[in-house]
């Protein structure tokens, strides 16, 4: 429906002024390694492997001991791929922007599962996983036209059973140890790159 898409953009912002105590605002954590993970490994399944990365890291508030926003681009021939967050954004940024020949998908808001359990919610609650209708993304066509689609229901129960019948034998895992490794050496070279101030070239692998 987008046609071939030319740039998608993954961002999970927050607006965080105050510093929380906690391992994620410590030194030696920080948003790259927090939330990047998740991001990155999005991008990855959508797009596979980039042919090359480049980084920024930043510390914005006063007195975070590490770094607070990120934005990496993942590079595929002409395609970008943005993933990024940050944590002084009151006014909302698109959660998934995604460009192509053919239209563009914009979709508002965070899954909602986690806000349910941290309120006292449960899984089995009525309604459990199923996204507002405010957060409905929309989907832009070339003429013009635009018309909401409804999110898939979420149910990240599925992840667990998974593993637990990889851990009995019963099946394969979905999520291989290649697959978390090569996130990982994504993530080490968004941060090399930010440092260094260049874009890097991923090496070729066997994608798991």
């Amino acid at each position: 429906t987008l046609g071939e898409v030319a740039l998608a953009e993954l961002r999970w912002d927050r607006f965080r002024p105050t510093i929380k105590q906690g391992w994620r605002e410590t030194a030696g954590a920080g948003l790259l390694n927090d939330l990047g993970p998740h991001l990155i490994d999005q991008a990855v399944q959508l797009f596979g492997m980039p042919e090359a990365v480049s980084g920024d890291l930043a510390v914005q508030r006063n007195g975070a001991p590490t770094e607070d926003y990120f934005e990496a681009t993942l590079h595929y021939g002409a395609r970008r791929v943005i993933v990024s967050t940050a944590s002084l954004v009151a006014a909302p940024r698109p959660r998934f922007a995604v460009h192509g020949t053919d239209g563009s998908f914009v979709k508002y808001g965070i899954d909602p599962q986690e806000a349910v359990l941290r309120g006292g919610g449960s899984p089995l609650d009525a309604g459990y996983g199923v996204d507002v209708e405010a957060d409905y993304g929309t989907l832009t066509l070339a003429d013009g036209t635009a018309r909401r689609v409804p999110s898939e229901r979420g149910d990240w129960r599925g992840y667990y059973a998974d593993v637990a019948d990889a851990i009995r034998g019963a099946t394969a895992p979905n999520v291989t140890a290649d697959q978390a490794l090569a996130v990982m050496e994504l993530i080490a070279l968004v941060r090399r790159s930010a440092v260094e101030g260049r874009r890097f070239a991923v090496p070729l692998r066997a994608e798991g």
